[in-house]
């Protein structure tokens, strides 16, 4: 008897290289008239994951953590410090204006849920210059409009 594909399905590559090399090629591709998502597994306990904290998530760069509030001398160093104190950090993301100062908000891509969950509690409505910081779980994340912004950070 012939079981049909539930519509996903895993592949372990030789290396990280290869395994980055495919992802690059294969994500977004078409495939049967459909559009694949390719990436890597998530190594995640979901069931200690609260429901709307899931979706802030990136198979490639963790935990995604929005902070609003910034000033406008903020830099990807600075909120480095800021955020480090509470975990690892794998990225900073800040949009910049046109005379490169910080548009007052960004995201910060946290190693694991525990680290992220940390910063949060710990950060939000700290104050940050002459402003508090608003720091939480981004929320409907969108890889499309913010991780290809800033690919070129890694």
């Amino acid at each position: 008897a012939m079981t049909k594909c539930k519509g996903f399905g895993f592949v372990r590559m030789a290396n990280y290289d290869d395994a980055c090399r495919s992802i690059e090629a294969l994500d977004k591709m078409t495939f049967n008239e459909k559009t694949l998502q390719v990436r890597f597994k998530a190594n995640v306990d979901w069931d200690k994951i609260p429901m709307q904290h899931r979706s802030s998530y990136d198979n490639r760069y963790g935990w995604c953590v929005y902070v609003s509030y910034l000033g406008s001398t903020a830099t990807n160093e600075t909120v480095s410090q800021l955020f480090s104190e509470y975990g690892t950090v794998n990225s900073i993301y800040l949009p910049m204006d046109n005379d490169n100062s910080c548009k007052g908000y960004g995201f910060v891509y946290m190693s694991s849920y525990d680290d992220a969950s940390r910063a949060v509690e710990a950060l939000n409505n700290v104050q940050y210059g002459d402003k508090n910081l608003r720091v939480r779980f981004r929320l409907k994340f969108n890889t499309d409009n913010v991780l290809e912004e800033h690919k070129s950070s890694f």
